[in-house]
């Protein structure tokens, strides 16, 4: 988990399945409605560092903020692409 920082798992939801193009000040707009966002993580794709994978971590002042997005927003339309929003304490990562 290095590579994400030092990200509160509670207060940290994944963002699944984001458009080829997104940027940090996409996710900051699409989410900020939500609370105050601490942190956007938008990893670089491993086999083409030119390219952002499609997925982001993004991290709320608090629980509730992150709670209220995921409620809201998981499995919508966001630009042609059904976005998956999830706590990041309830994921596994590798």
């Amino acid at each position: 988990m290095t590579k994400l920082g030092n990200l509160d798992p509670q207060k940290t939801i994944y963002i699944g399945n984001l458009p080829e193009n997104i940027k940090k000040e996409d996710i900051n707009k699409l989410l900020s409605v939500f609370g105050e966002i601490t942190n956007i993580v938008i990893l670089p794709d491993p086999e083409n560092p030119q390219k952002l994978r499609d997925f982001a971590f993004t991290s709320f002042k608090s629980i509730t903020s992150a709670e209220k997005a995921i409620k809201k927003l998981d499995k919508t339309k966001y630009k042609e692409k059904i976005l998956i929003l999830e706590l990041l304490d309830n994921i596994k990562l590798d």
